[in-house]
């Protein structure tokens, strides 16, 4: 066997030899796990949901991975929010996913790693910084891939150096498919192409989008809402100032709205569309924006209205 995974396993068993917070079950390990605050610009969207909450998604036994829906704790609490049984395995990547009107493509996930992330304590807190590199190991261990062969400390490392602060920016399928096919070198970290563009919306309305590390942006007083940066893929835009808060709180009856002539969203999965068109009519407003290296559309989730481009 290599030193190098001896030392893996060393290391493993020296985590789980000193996982206070652990119960140990065979070829498993419990491990309680602590989700982040929301970051400060997506405070109105957790605020906005009547029961926030998050699915919480870790490699299982072969390929499919566990999943479990808990409530987002209170902001500060310090309590886990839910307890797994993890496999004894290296470079392990649990992801929070925030399920936001009745969705769990809008927002970026959290992530953390087990064992080298546990606490002194035993305990394993997910961050919005991990939530990248989680969210590449648990896709790969999907498709089958040996994760305990990647250097994950090294990759973050990488991944935290050419991001430009921001991890979501970079093509992700391309490093998936470097990594799973055993040919991936630190030079193929590469940003995915960005474009300005501009959105009609309220005159002077606030925004925010699914990206933790993008900032708030604000329409100006014609209503043209500037993005710099756009990347292809699926993007998610709430409205955040006041008036959108209060038009949430004043319609709660909206809820009961049915979810024929609403839009499907561009961007991956979603939870029964019943559901989830009531929670976007009681909620903030959303823009849904898919970009391609062609185009782009921009639809209101609400009501439908689009509008589209060419590049």
């Amino acid at each position: 066997m290599a030193a190098s995974t001896l030392a893996v396993l060393f290391c493993l068993l020296g985590a789980i030899g000193l996982c206070a917070g652990c119960s140990l079950l065979g070829d498993s390990v419990e491990v309680d796990i602590l989700l982040p605050d929301p970051p400060p610009q997506w405070e109105p969207i957790f605020r906005a949901e009547e029961s926030p909450s998050f699915l919480v998604r870790a490699p299982g036994r072969g390929r499919l991975p566990q999943e479990l829906l808990v409530s987002a704790p209170a902001r500060g609490c310090g309590e886990p929010a839910c307890r797994l049984a993890l496999p004894k395995r290296a470079n392990l990547p649990i992801l929070a996913v925030p399920l936001i009107q009745g969705r769990t493509d809008l927002l970026r996930p959290a992530g953390g790693f087990f064992p080298s992330g546990l606490g002194e304590d035993g305990r394993l807190t997910l961050t919005w910084r991990e939530g990248f590199l989680a969210s590449l190991l648990l896709s790969l261990a999907e498709r089958g891939s040996l994760i305990e062969a990647v250097n994950a400390r090294r990759l973050g490392e990488e991944i935290a150096r050419r991001c430009g602060g921001d991890p979501w920016s970079l093509d992700r399928e391309a490093i998936l498919t470097h990594l799973a096919l055993g040919s991936f070198r630190a030079d193929r970290i590469k940003q995915l192409a960005a474009r300005p563009l501009v959105l009609h919306a309220a005159p002077e309305s606030r925004w925010v989008e699914g990206d933790p590390f993008r900032p708030e942006l604000q329409a100006d007083p014609l209503g043209a809402l500037r993005l710099e940066g756009v990347t292809p893929g699926f993007h998610a835009y709430f409205r955040v100032d006041a008036a959108a808060a209060s038009k949430a709180v004043a319609n709660p009856e909206a809820a009961g709205v049915a979810a024929a002539g609403l839009p499907d969203g561009a961007g991956g999965s979603e939870a029964a569309a019943n559901p989830e068109a009531a929670a976007v009519a009681a909620a903030l407003e959303r823009l849904d924006l898919s970009v391609s290296d062609e185009g782009w559309i921009a639809r209101d989730a609400a009501t439908g209205a689009a509008e589209s481009g060419r590049w």
